[in-house]
């Protein structure tokens, strides 16, 4: 008996095995999405987390983050999602600062605008 909290079965059809194994061998697939495609493919063999995690040589929590965005979402879970930093507030900071101090004191400090 295993000790820990169980994980779920991870299956795959024949469709999604095949497209994670192409993702691991192209050479023009990102490297990031290569390592989560080898993550999955050795979760579907039956494999703890623990021992994925010591064979990619990577941190459990990794490949558990990974094995359940599969669970979730398949291989759409695995795709780089867009950026999340908030380019707008970078320029609202930038405007606070043109021509006053921070606290209201009187230096007239330039701000370089943020391109």
């Amino acid at each position: 008996m295993g000790l820990g909290r169980p994980i779920p079965k991870l299956r795959l059809t024949e469709n999604e095995r095949e497209t994670l194994e192409r993702w691991t061998r192209r050479a023009t697939t990102a490297q990031g999405l290569a390592r989560r495609a080898q993550i999955v493919l050795a979760c579907a063999e039956g494999k703890t987390n623990t021992a994925v995690a010591a064979d990619l040589r990577l941190a459990k929590p990794t490949v558990g983050k990974w094995r359940a965005r599969f669970l979730q979402r398949g291989g759409d879970g695995l795709l780089d999602e867009a950026n999340t930093i908030r380019c707008g507030g970078q320029a609202e900071l930038a405007r606070e600062g043109e021509g006053a101090a921070p606290g209201g004191g009187g230096d007239s400090r330039g701000v370089a605008p943020v391109i």
